[in-house]
């Protein structure tokens, strides 16, 4: 059985990976995009040209897929932070299994998005 320090180790090592998403997905860029593109919508005659008013439209959903995403992977992440650091403060080694599901699934969620990342380019 895999211990608590053995768990917050590999989560640690984590990290990196969820700042290189970060960066590689450009988020803060991103959610200046959407920012830019939200405001876009509100202009007056937005919709006067629907083929312009389609790419804004369009784009805007694939930058908040990318945002969401991320969002969700960093939820995850810190989220499994807090479950392992209480499991520690317990003291209850009976609780690592479900400390170990919580990091296996940041880590599945990390491999996900950055073949996601990989096949988008």
């Amino acid at each position: 059985m895999i211990t608590i320090d053995e768990l917050k180790a590999k989560l640690g090592g984590m990290k990196t990976s969820v700042e290189d998403l970060r960066e590689a997905l450009s988020i803060e860029a991103s959610e200046k995009r959407l920012a830019e593109l939200e405001h876009q919508m509100t202009l007056p005659g937005f919709y006067d040209d629907q083929e312009k008013s389609q790419r804004v439209i369009s784009e805007m959903g694939e930058v908040k897929n990318k945002l969401e995403r991320f969002g969700k992977l960093s939820t995850q992440y810190e989220e499994a932070e807090t479950l392992l650091e209480m499991i520690e403060e317990e003291n209850d080694p009976s609780l690592a299994s479900e400390g170990e599901q919580a990091v296996e699934g940041v880590e599945k969620a990390i491999d996900e998005l950055q073949l996601m990342t990989m096949l988008n380019g």
